[in-house]
């Protein structure tokens, strides 16, 4: 679960829920968040999940960050739910066919602009589900 931004808001509400409710015995759970970690600060934010945080680096050294993590961890599934967080995980999995990519999209990432239309077409050739 790749988490951008540290304050509890809609996408970030969603996350938490799945984090809370995917059952334990069928999923090795791990939180990336991208900016701080606030999970000490979220209500109720599982305490059997390891958190991993990338604090504040540029998308392309959390790419590789994660891309190592990944080499580590060897997760099956990644789930990004936001501009950033989507661009970084289709960049650290691009040639890993074998990793789910499930990558969505806010209603303010708007796609007229050139950086969010260009992050989209990235993010969409590499997921498995928009």
């Amino acid at each position: 679960m790749i988490i951008g931004e540290p304050k509890l808001a809609g996408a970030e509400q969603h996350c938490l829920r799945l984090l809370r409710w995917l059952p334990r015995d069928r999923f090795e759970l791990t939180a990336l968040f991208m900016k701080s970690n606030p999970a000490n600060s979220w209500p109720s934010f599982p305490t059997d999940i390891e958190v991993e945080c990338f604090a504040n680096a540029k998308v392309l050294v959390q790419a590789q960050r994660l891309r190592r993590l990944q080499k580590t961890k060897h997760f099956d599934v990644m789930y990004a739910c936001a501009f950033e967080t989507n661009v970084m995980a289709a960049l650290a999995v691009l040639d890993q066919p074998q990793v789910g990519l499930i990558t969505g999209y806010r209603g303010f990432d708007t796609p007229s602009q050139l950086p969010h239309r260009l992050a989209r077409n990235l993010s969409e050739v590499r997921a498995d589900n928009i």
